[in-house]
């Protein structure tokens, strides 16, 4: 079934913005067979980036790509990652070219335990069981994957 990601970058070359820092999201259709294909160009006001309400801005943004089920970012802190995966919708760290890391997102989507790659993604697992950090005892919500 193919689904829509929405990528964080502010060149239309590199995924190089942070989630709340996203100026814009380029939108992709990912297909069944792995074949990707840009959709549009949608322009966000970044939630840490303005005088608004950080909670309003982060609304809107969740609301501007509520129809994609995956975001490639930069970076994305651990409070709108777990905004994002609530809303359904699966956060990765891939800084690379849009190309590259669209073709290591469907990688790791057909063939999750066998994906090599530098790139985290966080999960519903990771923030339901909230692990502990030993040192402070602030919840862990980030699940490294293929580090």
């Amino acid at each position: 079934m193919s689904f829509k990601v929405a990528v964080a970058s502010s060149d239309g070359k590199f995924v190089n913005q942070y989630f709340g820092r996203a100026s814009q999201f380029l939108i992709f259709e990912v297909k069944d067979n792995g074949d990707y294909e840009f959709l549009a160009l949608r322009k966000n006001t970044p939630p840490c980036n303005s005088g608004e309400s950080h909670d309003d801005l982060l609304t809107k943004t969740l609301d501007l790509i509520s129809d994609c089920r995956a975001v490639l970012v930069s970076r994305v802190g651990p409070g709108a990652a777990e905004a994002l995966v609530l809303r359904g919708i699966q956060p990765y760290v891939i800084p690379n070219f849009i190309e590259d890391a669209l073709k290591q997102l469907v990688l790791l989507r057909t063939n999750a335990d066998t994906t090599q790659g530098a790139f985290r993604s966080y999960d519903e697992r990771s923030i339901s069981h909230r692990n502990t950090n030993e040192k402070n005892e602030k919840p862990a919500l980030i699940k490294e994957v293929g580090l």
